[in-house]
């Protein structure tokens, strides 16, 4: 931050710092979490400054950007397009009703997103206080990122997540990024040994950091493929909760695989 400062100083830029506004948790979005209302904020933002400092040239509706919302006082267009955005992999809830499965299924791949991810999935899931508390679903985590330390690094927090909410992990599943989609690119054989190379090593970390006498502890799989990471899911994790985490890519696949309109009403 220091750094864009001193940037926006040398080469003369207005330089604004955003607070979280309130006004914005009252706007109902597909995407749920709080970082997203942050993200949303920061959208909004940027907007307006465009249409502040756009061109002479360029006109806009008057009457439409001085309209405001009467809920939350923010511009009716802010919170118009804040509500109808969405964001396919990230933050999104789908019901299996074929399969009594719940997917909580986002693209984080950083460490700061997992986090985020980790507080989006709890508060899906929390139970409002006063209210008779039912049984969790088993909690399922597919999870694949391209390797390496940051792969370590994100099992680590997803572990620490579970582990202190005492969140029993009744299959953890890795696949490398694989689609079964006729039109994708197939590893050959050398390649493919490589990537369930790396699968396995997640594996060896998972159980290292949630070894079996764990409350958080349970099953661990490695398979093939996006696909047969899905289709194993549906056939043995009949009523949980999936968590979907670590990469975009695998977002992507399990949306594809489980044939889910891009844009279309999952929830």
């Amino acid at each position: 931050m220091e750094a864009i400062g001193k940037t926006a100083v040398a080469v003369g830029a207005q330089l604004s710092w955003l607070t979280p506004d309130p006004a914005y948790r009252a706007i109902p979005m597909t995407m749920e979490g709080v970082h997203q209302k942050e993200n949303a904020q920061l959208a909004a933002q940027l907007v307006t400054t465009w249409i502040r400092d756009a061109p002479p040239a360029r006109t806009f509706n008057q009457a439409l950007l001085d309209r405001v919302d009467p809920d939350t006082g923010l511009p009716q267009y802010v919170v118009s397009s804040v509500t109808r955005t969405q964001w396919p992999g990230r933050s999104q809830i789908i019901r299996d009703d074929a399969h009594n499965l719940k997917w909580f299924i986002d693209g984080a791949h950083t460490r700061e997103s997992i986090e985020a991810c980790c507080r989006w999935y709890e508060g899906c899931v929390e139970q409002p206080a006063g209210e008779d508390h039912q049984p969790r679903p088993a909690l399922v985590l597919l999870f694949n990122c391209t390797g390496g330390r940051a792969g370590e690094a994100m099992l680590a927090q997803l572990a620490q997540f579970f582990i202190d909410r005492k969140v029993l992990v009744a299959h953890a599943v890795f696949c490398p990024n694989i689609t079964n989609r006729p039109d994708s690119q197939k590893p050959d054989q050398q390649q493919l040994l490589s990537l369930l190379s790396d699968q396995r090593a997640h594996e060896r970390v998972w159980r290292t950091l949630v070894p079996a006498d764990s409350n958080s502890s349970g099953a661990v799989e490695v398979v093939g493929s996006i696909g047969e990471a899905v289709d194993w899911i549906q056939n043995h994790c009949n009523g949980a909760h999936v968590l979907v985490t670590g990469s975009l890519h695998l977002a992507g696949g399990v949306l594809d695989a489980l044939d889910i309109a891009p844009f279309g009403n999952t929830d």
